[in-house]
């Protein structure tokens, strides 16, 4: 068991009197995925103070539009004791917090303040309320966003509760309970929801600060009316249900107590009946704290503090929180404040006196009337985030990846490309792009460019990838069309230069209107005046050449060879009498 914190003295704790510090700034934010991992660092300075200062994150996926990433598991120069300095790190776990996401628009704010004394900061964001274990019938799971907000960190105690009383009755409030108590540093109880309004009133007033309670537009100094909340100002007021549970959680989420899944009474001053399967150790009463007369109460701070360093979020004593105790209002929320009227105000947390486990679990949930006491009933303040000492500062967008795999998409017309699919994060992908008949490969655009075929692509986020493919513009039977047109355009045969056999090139049978497919349309025979053809090509110095002639461009017949090259054009005459068609080509001589 930890031991007691030591109790501050009456003058300490409430004559406290935040001293003037200079300028403190947050500055030179940035924010980087550690490689390999799911991993963020988020670096930063702090200037213009030398005490500690609580630190917090929080993060959009947005761009800043909205903040509702969940941070809880984060660490380094996070929290409520943070000295500044330069290049002070928090590392976020993103795959813990954030799993199966992708962002290019993730931007962190990185919020340092001034806290008060005896108080931990609840940094804002969004988080799950409710109860998702043990079916609470009325605390139903709901997203729930909070503004950021001062938290005390152990129950007012009775000694405390003295203090500010005697500064009350002579500054006009009249009414106030004296309220009860085991000893000076155990809780104070005894206590109506309207005393501890009232005294909450009272203590601002006492430190300078703006109460946060009216009634009929005066500070609420006495009664029973139900007050008006300025939720703005910096003085001391009651949590809301919404923001006891977010503190008592400590960060975590989808827990039954502020440490875990099981309660003991290592943890906790409650009463342990050991009926239900995440009680454990010792059963009855807290053996230390259980003796003699009640309440059997223990001083504030004596067990270990959760997450947010805050001390018997369960047990020891059931806490006021404002709201009037009512249904939850459906969907997600933002700030919100509980019902607008009822009979009975939320407590939480559970208590010493015959409270089991079940009470003491976070988001458990009972209520009192306003007017309702008895020993096991206490509070601890609160306190809105005016940043006056306190300064913010952002990234600007960054990617995090946190998928366990990432989408490759390979769209394409006219051709296919291998290779899509989901990849490791930091995998290659290789793509093979493959053109439809008559269609050549021609580049590739999207999340890749250039004309590399195969392409290797590093799969660091999602990608979307195009392969372009253009018409075939080669003409390899040399017919007057291109492959393109053969294949897409006509129908006919790339590598035969006449497809339907009439003696007719396809290229010419297009010219002149007629079917290169249809060998009984075939352009008229024109007549020939001339007997002879010239023939005439290119030669080289040191080769011979052989010339062939074809009726129907398949059976071809030498009919010149062993022909020099000159390095100059060689012409010949051929005789084409009584000859209806014919076809000529020249060809190299082997060595």
């Amino acid at each position: 068991m930890k031991t007691p914190r030591r109790f501050l003295t009456l003058l300490a704790a409430l004559a406290l009197v935040a001293p003037a510090h200079a300028q403190l700034t947050v500055g030179n934010v940035r924010a980087a995925q550690c490689p390999g991992t799911k991993l963020v660092d988020v670096d930063f300075d702090i200037a213009g103070i030398a005490t500690p200062v609580s630190v917090s994150l929080e993060i959009s996926a947005d761009g800043g539009t909205s903040w509702e990433v969940p941070a809880a598991s984060v660490t380094g120069s996070v929290g409520n004791t943070v000295t500044p300095g330069s290049d002070l790190r928090i590392t976020w776990n993103a795959g813990t917090d954030w799993s199966e996401q992708y962002s290019t628009q993730m931007r962190f704010k990185v919020t340092a303040t001034d806290v008060p004394l005896g108080f931990s900061l609840i940094p804002g964001g969004a988080f799950t309320m409710g109860d998702s274990l043990d079916g609470i019938s009325d605390a139903p799971t709901r997203a729930v966003t909070l503004s950021a907000f001062f938290m005390g960190q152990q129950e007012v105690t009775k000694a405390e509760w003295d203090a500010v009383k005697a500064w009350a009755v002579s500054h006009g409030y009249t009414d106030l309970s004296v309220g009860a108590d085991k000893a000076a540093d155990h809780p104070v109880e005894t206590v109506t929801w309207w005393d501890v309004i009232k005294w909450c009133n009272a203590r601002s007033e006492q430190e300078g600060l703006t109460p946060c309670y009216t009634a009929s537009g005066d500070v609420m100094k006495t009664g029973t009316t139900d007050p008006t909340v300025n939720w703005t100002t910096n003085g001391y007021r009651l949590p809301t249900e919404a923001e006891w549970e977010k503190a008592a959680g400590g960060g975590l989420s989808g827990k039954r107590f502020p440490w875990g899944d099981t309660i003991s009474h290592s943890q906790a001053n409650f009463s342990n009946t050991g009926n239900e399967s995440y009680q454990t150790g010792t059963t009855g009463f807290h053996p230390t704290w259980g003796t003699g007369a009640t309440p059997y109460t223990s001083p504030v701070g004596s067990f270990a503090p959760n997450g947010y360093g805050l001390y018997d979020m369960a047990g020891n004593a059931w806490e006021w929180c404002w709201d009037w105790y009512g249904t939850y209002a459906p969907g997600a929320q933002t700030d919100p404040r509980g019902a607008a009227s009822g009979l009975k105000r939320v407590v939480r947390g559970g208590g010493w006196g015959y409270s089991v486990a079940g009470n003491c679990r976070v988001a458990n949930r009972n209520s009192n009337e306003p007017d309702y006491t008895d020993n096991a009933r206490g509070f601890r303040a609160a306190r809105s985030s005016v940043l006056t000492g306190g300064s913010i500062a952002l990234t600007t967008n960054v990617v995090v990846e946190t998928r366990n795999t990432v989408p490759l998409s390979t769209p394409a017309q006219h051709g296919t490309v291998t290779g899509a699919g989901n990849y490791t994060p930091g995998s290659t992908a290789t793509l093979t792009a493959t053109p439809d008949p008559g269609y050549v490969f021609s580049k590739w655009t999207g999340d890749a460019t250039g004309r590399a075929n195969p392409l290797s692509v590093v799969m660091d986020s999602d990608k979307t990838i195009t392969a372009v493919f253009g018409p075939d513009p080669r003409d390899p039977d040399g017919d007057g069309l291109t492959n393109y047109q053969e294949i897409v355009v006509y129908g006919t045969n790339p590598d035969v230069a006449d497809t339907d056999g009439d003696g007719f090139l396809d290229g010419y049978e297009v010219q002149t209107g007629h079917s290169p497919l249809d060998p009984l349309d075939a352009p008229p025979l024109v007549a020939e005046a001339r007997t002879a053809i010239e023939f005439t090509f290119s030669s080289v110095v040191g080769k011979t050449y052989r010339i062939e002639d074809s009726p129907d461009l398949s059976t071809w017949t030498t009919v010149e060879t062993g022909i020099a090259g000159s390095g100059t054009v060689i012409q010949r005459f051929y005789s084409t009498r009584n000859v209806p068609k014919r076809y000529f080509r020249v060809e190299e001589d082997a060595p």
